[in-house]
C-alpha cells in the first residue's frame, strides 16, 4: 500500500476461537487528483475449504505419483495422437530404456510391423470407450522381444472426447516361452507317439484309483483274494478305464481302421481270456505298483485272437492319473512256442528212444524210451 499497488495474495488468520482459516484477499487503492491515497477498497474470501481440497488433491496426486514410480507393474500413458506422455521406471526398465527416452516417442517405436496394426486396431476400441485385457509383443532397446499382457482403459474428458489411453503392462516373456516348449515338447512327443511302430494307448486310470480308494475305505487289504472272490469286478474295473489316445500301430494290430474306433473302452479288445491278465494288473496296481507287465491274449476287432506282450507304466498328473500301455504282437512266437512244447512232449513219450549228441559225442538229450531201452532208471 505504501508503494499504491494493488494487493492480491492469500494468508492466513486466526479467529478468536483460535482456529485458523485461509482467505483471499483482493485490495485496490483509490487515489486523488494529486495522487494522494485516499482509501483502500478491497474484499476477502474465505478460501479455507478450497485450500483443503487443494491440499488434498496434492496429497492424492504424490500418493498416486509414488505409487506409479513403485510399481513392479508396467504404467504407460499415451496422448491423444499415440505420443508417450508417462511411464514409470519398470516399464522403461522392462524395456531397457530410461524415462526420458521414452517421453514423448510415439508407442509405435516400440513395436513391429504386425504390432502396429494390431494396436492402430485396438486404439480405435480405446477411443470407443472399450475397456480390456490382451497379450502384446513389444521390441526392446536392445532389439529383443518381450511378451506382456495389457490391461488397457481410454482417457475420456469432460466432453468425452478421447484424450489418449493408461495400460498396466506384466511381463509375460518367462511364462510365454515355458508355454512355446511346452508346446513344442507336446509336438514331438506326439510325433513320437504316432510313428513309432509298438502300439501304445494312453489311458485314464483315474475311476479305478478312485474305486481302489473306496475299497481300502471299506477295510479291503488283500486286494488278490478280493478280486478272486468278486470276478465281476475285475469285469466292472475295464469299463472303468477311458482310452484317450493310440497310435496307428495299435490300430493296424487290432485292424480298426482308424483310432477312433478303438477310443472309449477295452470291451472291444479283450477276450475272456484278457480278464486273467487284467486281474493281475490290477491286484499289482491296488498294492501300489506304478509299472506292470505280462503276456495275455488280446482280439481285433474282427475277433481275430492274438497274443501279447504288454507294459504299464502308471503316470500321475494333478488330479488325474494317466497310464501308457505298449504293447508287443508275440503271436508268431507263441505259436512257434507251442509246437515246440508239442514236439518235446510227443519226443519224450514216443515209444522209440531218442538222443541228441554234442559234437564231442557227449549225450545231451535223451528220452524216455532211450532211457528204459538202455536198463537206466
Amino acid at each position: 500500500l505504501k508503494e499504491s499497488r494493488n494487493v492480491d495474495i492469500e494468508h492466513r488468520i486466526v479467529l478468536p476461537d483460535k482456529s485458523i482459516r485461509h482467505v483471499h484477499e483482493i485490495s485496490s487503492v483509490v487515489k486523488d487528483d494529486d495522487g494522494g491515497i485516499v482509501r483502500v477498497i478491497g474484499t476477502v474470501q474465505d478460501i479455507t475449504d478450497t485450500r483443503r481440497i487443494e491440499d488434498e488433491l496434492a496429497d492424492s496426486e504424490k500418493k498416486y505419483r509414488q505409487l506409479f514410480e513403485l510399481s513392479q507393474e508396467g504404467i504407460w500413458v499415451i496422448d491423444e495422437n499415440h505420443n508417450t506422455s508417462f511411464v514409470n521406471p519398470a516399464m522403461a526398465k522392462m524395456l531397457g530404456y530410461s524415462i526420458k527416452e521414452m517421453r514423448g516417442k510415439p508407442l509405435f517405436d516400440f513395436m513391429d510391423e504386425e504390432g502396429i496394426r494390431i494396436s492402430n486396431r485396438n486404439i480405435e476400441r480405446r477411443k470407443q470407450g472399450i475397456q480390456e485385457q490382451h497379450d502384446f509383443e513389444f521390441i526392446k532397446k536392445d532389439g529383443n522381444r518381450i511378451y506382456t499382457t495389457i490391461e488397457t482403459s481410454p482417457i475420456i474428458d469432460d466432453r468425452g472426447m478421447y484424450k489418449g489411453a493408461i495400460a498396466g503392462i506384466i511381463d509375460i516373456t518367462k511364462r510365454k516361452k515355458a508355454e512355446q516348449e511346452l508346446i513344442a515338447s507336446n509336438r514331438r512327443y506326439k510325433m513320437l507317439f504316432d510313428n513309432t511302430p509298438v502300439p501304445i494307448w494312453e489311458e485314464d486310470f483315474s475311476e479305478v484309483y478312485q474305486y481302489f480308494d473306496t475299497l481300502k475305505e471299506k477295510g479291503v487289504k488283500d486286494f488278490k483274494a478280493y478280486f478272486n472272490e468278486n470276478p465281476d469286478q475285475v469285469m466292472a474295473c475295464a469299463g472303468m478305464i477311458k482310452i484317450l489316445d493310440v497310435n496307428e500301430a495299435a490300430v493296424d494290430i487290432h485292424e480298426a481302421g482308424s483310432r477312433q474306433k478303438l477310443l472309449g473302452n477295452l470291451d472291444k479288445v479283450f477276450t475272456e481270456k484278457s480278464f486273467e491278465a487284467f486281474k493281475e494288473e490290477l491286484i499289482a496296481l491296488a498294492h501300489g505298483a506304478t509299472e506292470f507287465e505280462t503276456q495275455g491274449e488280446v482280439q481285433t476287432l474282427g475277433g481275430k485272437k492274438k497274443y501279447v506282450y504288454l507294459k504299464l507304466t502308471i503316470h500321475k498328473r494333478s488330479e488325474s492319473i494317466l497310464a501308457l500301455l505298449t504293447t508287443i504282437d508275440i503271436t508268431s512266437r507263441r505259436k512257434y512256442e507251442n509246437e515246440l512244447e508239442m514236439l518235446t512232449s510227443a519226443i519224450d513219450n514216443s515209444l522209440n528212444g531218442f538222443d541228441i549228441v554234442d559234437e564231442n559225442g557227449m549225450l545231451i538229450y535223451v528220452n524216455k524210451a532211450f532211457v528204459k531201452m538202455y536198463g537206466y532208471g
